[in-house]
């Protein structure tokens, strides 16, 4: 499978948006920022995933739809890329680049923070992701040519952030960005011995705990 390639999907049958639009009680999640507590300085490692607005998503994230629409989604429009039995994050990451702010703390690779290198990232965007709004990835390991990672709600990238270095610029528009992500490791790649853990929540990278097993059926 190629990766770093964009993808479109049905938004209309996928609906992520609605769900986050519930959990934030409005339909300008561009401008969340204007009335949300939004003060919470350039975000750190210790601070990117636990924001007001990331704790709000986590927290109604398991009592809403949306988890049902995710794995629909991994099913149908995920899985047929592989082709193969695979391992999917359970719950996707939350990511809101508020403007003046990034959305991770460093440029790094996954694969620094735990993960497997054979882990493959999707980039799922829930608003427009532009330019300084959006995740900047190198081309080549080590390369360090950086680009923007360009995408429409609707649209999301299947690409190496296991292996290629990756991070945001300072988002210079007046619009948050929304955004999810989430690792697949093929199953024929994953194994029990020395399971490591998350950097930031500490857990496991276990099937059950971190993963989900999607079966692929060919038939």
């Amino acid at each position: 499978m190629e990766l770093g390639k964009k993808f479109s999907y049905d938004k209309e049958k996928y609906k992520f948006r609605n769900e986050i639009e519930l959990m934030f009680q409005t339909y300008n999640l561009e401008f969340v920022h204007k009335w949300e507590k939004c003060d919470f300085g350039r975000l750190t490692f210790d601070t990117d995933q636990s924001t007001v607005l990331h704790k709000k998503f986590y927290n109604q994230v398991r009592e809403s739809n949306f988890l049902n629409i995710y794995s629909k989604f991994i099913g149908e429009v995920i899985l047929p890329h592989f082709g193969e039995d695979i391992l999917y994050q359970k719950v996707p990451t939350f990511r809101a680049q508020v403007p003046n702010n990034i959305s991770v703390a460093e440029f790094h690779k996954d694969k620094t923070y735990s993960h497997s290198p054979y882990e493959v990232n999707v980039f799922l965007p829930i608003t427009v992701a532009k330019d300084t709004s959006t995740i900047w990835v190198e081309s080549v390991e080590d390369k360090g040519d950086y680009r923007p990672m360009n995408a429409e709600y609707g649209e999301y990238y299947i690409w190496n952030g296991s292996n290629l270095k990756h991070g945001n610029r300072v988002n210079t528009t007046d619009m948050t960005r929304f955004s999810v992500d989430f690792r697949i490791l093929p199953y024929k790649n994953y194994s029990e011995d020395n399971i490591k853990e998350t950097v930031t929540k500490k857990m496991e990278l276990k099937l059950g705990k971190y993963f989900e097993l999607m079966r692929y059926d060919n038939g």
